[in-house]
This record gives structure tokens, C-alpha cells and sequence, in this order.
């Protein structure tokens, strides 16, 4: 007596999950994953281009209140390019960036803001007791800073000749300045030089580069996402079987 195994015949027409079509299929959704990614984020950026900008084209951070009992509000330690003072010329022409300071003293009374290498600042500031502030932390808003001794007056601020850009008057006082190379720093004083400094100071920046790489990221996520779904496709496609 003899015994018959019949082994099922797969259909025609389909094809086995291959090592390449699944190497294609994982590519695939990873390039998927990054594509959205890409387009979210050159989604964003031209969004807030649009919306985010005050009229001057300006992203502009909230006013916050600064004092001390000192002569003089600093924030130092601005580093722009490298140690020597080079590399960054081409960042800076790419990026078209301009900075702008805003302060204002609380009773109305004339105020100054300067923007100057931190050399000079330094040179300036020597004999002359101020605060450096080292940082700022949000929700609640707070700072820290440094207090910087010294017994001598400094001279009147707006009367200085080292400043790449300084403000004074009474009312809002704003400064603009287009970054350049070395290490810098913000100062905000009394227009009179008098002691005891309290200001409300916001920072804005803008760029001409934002438009152009929020697209640049929505055309790459673009051709990211059909390069994806090509991907996707080849491998999921089943194969005509022959007859």
C-alpha cells in the first residue's frame, strides 16, 4: 500500500517578499518619515515669516524689566566667527542678518543703548561699577548676572566713539546693527551717566535668509515624499506572473 503527499502549489501571478523589496519598502518609509519632517518644518518657517514679524520685518522677543543700583546693564560675551576673529564673513553675508535693541526707562526719563566690541566696553566700564548679564530663563521670566565693582564715574555715553551703534533719548530707544566679526557686547545706561539703571529692553532680529531656506525645505521635502512613495510602490507591487 502505497501513500500519496500532495504539496500545494503557490498561485501564480505573486511574488515572495524578497530581501531587496524589503530593503526598499524600509528605505521607503524611513525617506517618508524624513520628507514630512522637512516639509513641517519649511512649513513653519514661511508661516512665520508671514506671521511672526512685526511691521519692520522684525522677530521680536516680549519687553522685560532690567534694573541695578550700578551705572550700567551689560550683556557680554557675544562671539561672532572664531577665536581669531575670522570665518564667519560668508554665514554672515548668507544669513543678511540685522539685530535690533529696545529700551525704554520705566518713568519716561532719556536712556542709552550701545553696541560696541567687548575691548571697549571693557576699556570703558574699568573704573566704573556695573552689572553683566549672564543669562535669562522664561516662564516666569528671571536673569542672572554678574556685578562688577568700581568706584569711578564713567563718561557720558553718548559722547564715546567706539560704538558700532547707540541710541539716546527719551521714550523707546532702538538700535540696529548688522553683525559683523569679533566679540561684542550690549550696553544700556542712563542717558545723564547716573546710577541706578531700570529699562525695558526686548531684542528683535530678522533675515533675508528665512523666506529662501523655508522653501528650499518645502522643495526638498517635497521631492524627499514622491521619492518615497517610488520607493514604497516598487516594493509593495506585485509582479505579473508568467502564463
Amino acid at each position: 500500500m502505497s501513500t500519496t503527499t500532495t504539496h500545494p502549489v503557490p498561485e501564480r501571478g505573486t511574488s515572495p517578499w524578497g530581501a531587496g523589496r524589503v530593503v526598499l519598502l524600509v528605505v521607503g518609509s524611513l525617506a517618508s518619515l524624513i520628507a514630512f519632517a522637512l516639509l513641517m518644518a519649511g512649513l513653519m518657517v514661511a508661516l512665520a515669516h508671514v506671521t511672526a514679524r512685526d511691521s519692520a520685518g522684525f522677530y521680536t522677543s516680549p519687553s522685560e524689566r532690567f534694573s541695578t543700583q550700578t551705572y550700567a546693564l551689560t550683556a557680554e560675551g557675544m562671539q561672532i566667527g572664531d577665536i581669531r576673529g575670522d570665518g564667519a564673513d560668508w554665514a554672515l553675508d548668507a544669513f543678511d542678518a540685522t539685530v535690533r535693541v529696545r529700551a525704554s526707562a520705566p518713568n519716561g526719563d532719556p536712556v542709552f543703548i550701545g553696541i560696541a566690541r567687548e575691548q571697549a566696553v571693557d576699556r570703558y566700564l574699568a573704573q566704573s561699577a556695573h552689572e553683566e548679564i549672564s543669562d535669562v530663563h522664561g516662564g516666569p521670566f528671571s536673569y542672572d548676572s554678574v556685578r562688577r565693582g568700581g568706584s569711578g564715574v564713567p563718561g557720558l555715553p553718548a559722547a564715546a566713539k567706539f560704538w558700532a551703534a547707540s541710541s539716546s533719548g527719551p521714550g523707546t530707544q532702538a538700535v540696529t546693527w548688522k553683525p559683523d566679526v569679533g566679540r561684542w557686547a550690549v550696553v544700556v545706561m542712563n542717558a545723564d551717566r547716573s546710577p541706578g539703571v531700570a529699562a525695558d529692553i526686548s531684542l528683535g532680529a530678522k533675515s533675508g535668509a528665512v523666506l529662501p531656506v523655508g522653501f528650499s525645505l518645502l522643495g526638498v521635502g517635497l521631492l524627499g515624499l514622491a521619492a518615497a512613495v517610488g520607493l514604497i510602490v516598487l516594493a509593495v507591487r506585485e509582479r505579473a506572473g508568467r502564463p
